[in-house]
Parts: C-alpha cells; sequence; structure tokens
C-alpha cells in the first residue's frame, strides 16, 4: 500500500524576523502557532523561533576544546544551568563534580532537547593563570548568563566572559576573574546579609540599597531574579520574596526539614518553581508577585534538575550519560495553582 505524505513549507525571510537587522543582540524569540485542519479536527501547533545568526551566544565558541561526546559521568553531583534572560530555550550549563583539570560547559538553544547541547572544555589551569593563581583544578559552584556575559562561580573565584556580541564569528570567548576567592561576604556574624551592589565593567561600583538582614533560621544560600518583573526569590531553609530590587524581603514559605537549592522561573506566566537540595520530586509552586507558595510531588522522575521552557512548560533536567529533559505532569499542577491563593504556611 503506498502511502502518500503531503506537508507544507514555509520561508520566511530573515529580514522579516530581524527586521533588517543583523547585529548580534539579545531578542525575544517569536513565538509560532500553526494550526491546520483535517475534516473535522484541527491540529495546532505551537514552537518559538529564533535567529540564530544574531543570538549573541552563538558567536563565540567557549573553548578551543569542543566535545564530541557528553561528559556526563557518574561522578557528577549536580547540575547548574543558567538562561538566556531573552530566550529562556537558550542556556548554558555546568556539571558540579570533584575538582578536575577542566570544567564542563554545554550551550544549548532548544531547551535541552535530544543532541542540542554542544559541549566545551575549560582548562582550569588557563582561568586559574588569568586568577593569578597556581592551580591544577577547579570545582563549578554555580553559573549566570547574562544578555551578553557568561559569569562562572568556582572554588578558585568568580570569572566573567568577554561580551559575546561583540565577539567575531567563532572566536574563542576569553574569562576574566572578577573575585580571587569563592568566600562571598554574605555571612556576618551568622546572619545573612543581602547587599545588591552595582557594577561597572566588573569592578564595584556601590550599593543600590542598605544591606538586609535575613534572620539565622533562613539559612540563605541562592538569590534568583525574574527576568520580567525584577522580582528577587532568596532561598535556604526559608523562601523570601522582595518586589522592589532587593531592598525589602518577606517570608512566603518555611521548609521545616530541607533547604532549597534552586528557584526557576518561567517568563511568560510568571510560574516559580523552587526545589529542595536533596533533589527529590518535592517541590515548592508559586506565581511571579504571590506571597504564598504551596507543596507539590511529582512522580516518573528521580535525581533531577527544575528548568521552565519558554512556554512554561516544566522540566526535570536528568544525567544518566547524558543530560535527559523530562517534562513534568502539569495537572496536578493546575490544582496546586488555585490552592495557593487561599493558604498561606509558614
Amino acid at each position: 500500500m503506498e502511502i502518500q505524505i503531503r506537508h507544507w513549507k514555509s520561508e520566511i525571510s530573515q529580514d522579516f524576523l530581524t527586521f533588517g537587522g543583523t547585529d548580534a543582540l539579545a531578542k525575544e524569540p517569536w513565538k509560532v502557532t500553526v494550526s491546520m485542519d483535517v475534516g473535522n479536527v484541527i491540529y495546532r501547533s505551537n514552537f518559538t523561533l529564533l535567529d540564530v545568526t544574531t543570538e549573541p551566544l552563538m558567536r563565540p565558541v567557549l573553548s578551543p576544546h569542543h566535545l564530541e561526546r557528553s561528559p556526563v559521568t557518574s561522578d557528577v553531583e549536580d547540575i547548574v544551568i543558567a538562561q538566556s534572560p531573552c530566550a529562556p530555550n537558550v542556556a548554558v550549563v555546568s556539571l558540579k563534580r570533584p575538582p578536575s583539570a577542566d570544567i564542563y560547559v554545554g550551550v544549548t538553544l532548544e531547551a535541552f532537547a535530544p543532541e542540542s547541547v554542544e559541549w566545551y572544555a575549560l582548562a582550569a589551569s588557563t582561568l586559574c593563570s588569568e586568577a593569578g593563581q597556581n592551580c591544577s583544578s577547579l570545582k563549578v559552584l554555580d553559573i549566570a548568563l547574562t544578555n551578553y556575559r557568561i559569569l562562572i562561580l568556582t572554588d578558585h573565584g568568580l570569572f566573567y566572559s568577554n561580551e559575546t556580541h561583540k565577539a567575531k564569528p567563532r572566536s574563542v570567548l576569553a574569562f576574566h576573574v572578577m573575585w580571587k576567592t569563592a568566600a562571598c561576604d554574605i555571612i556576618e556574624s551568622g546572619a545573612a546579609l543581602l547587599k545588591v551592589i552595582q557594577l561597572k565593567r566588573g569592578v564595584m561600583a556601590n550599593y543600590s540599597f542598605p544591606p538586609f538582614e535575613f534572620p539565622v533560621e533562613a539559612a540563605i544560600t541562592g538569590l534568583t531574579i525574574h527576568p520580567i518583573s525584577c522580582l528577587y526569590y532568596a532561598y535556604g531553609k526559608q523562601l523570601w520574596l522582595s518586589e522592589d530590587g532587593g531592598n525589602w524581603f518577606d517570608m512566603i514559605y518555611h521548609i521545616r526539614s530541607e533547604t532549597i537549592k534552586r528557584v526557576a522561573v518561567g517568563f511568560t506566566d510568571g510560574i516559580i518553581v523552587a526545589q529542595q537540595a536533596n533533589q527529590t520530586t518535592e517541590l515548592l509552586f508559586s506565581k511571579a508577585g504571590v506571597t504564598r507558595a504551596a507543596p507539590f510531588s511529582v512522580t516518573g522522575v528521580s535525581k533531577c534538575t527544575v528548568f521552565i521552557d519558554s512556554f512554561s512548560h516544566i522540566y526535570c533536567l536528568m544525567t544518566n550519560q547524558e543530560l535527559t529533559a523530562v517534562k513534568l505532569d502539569v495537572n496536578r499542577l493546575i490544582k496546586v495553582a488555585k490552592s495557593i491563593y487561599i493558604r498561606k504556611q509558614f
């Protein structure tokens, strides 16, 4: 039996997508909906469209050492992810593992779809020489991505890249040291202080606000900023929210036994998902600006790191020889979303 496959093909001019501009500037991706009817049935597909020729992260290469195979091994302790402030599906990822001669950083434009991550090895000796230190191994602690820079926090300092949009195509991206120690000055007298500092060309200029002091029992370990609404979420044993750029925080949830290790944010509809440090599937759900949070659990996944794509789909990123993204069941999440408006737990 012969099967005929019919399809539609649409060609879109790059000038239409970029309005004639070819500069490497961080932009939001186009959101596309395609609807087609077959008889009485309508098929609809949603996706994003990104011009990779003007995406700043695609201009340089992170290192001359491009990896043909995934560096994920059994000694990976955790995954750290940083998404682009403009395009959530564009992200960098690194592996927390024991100190080694190389640190591994991956780049994806497709929200960790299969075979979409390009891996690079950054030599510890190169980064250490930039910091004026003689070290043969480094350990990644965290990673961040701004419109035009990558920041890597290690046990030997905080490193920041050159501006990606100014790099020549396929040139090697250089990294520089900002601080020569991983010990931050946010812990004083047993209490956590948040200091919002303005940086000019990598140099601390001045404080934007007076330091905010969290109680000792909050045990603050991290900070996440919602790039659209500029809401600040500080987390540790408790989850705190600031609606004025870090000047003042209010506690919205207290965890009795565990510590929050990551807060993932949805760029389009303000979904907030906090993940506990033991990497179980016990999560917290909230919405941007809402001073409540509700716990929920998911099944079918094990040890993972949560992230949210451009359509606010929630995924668990797991390591099993490769990075694997598993979409979480959102039906239960809808019920949880309703509950955060009617109850508040401390």
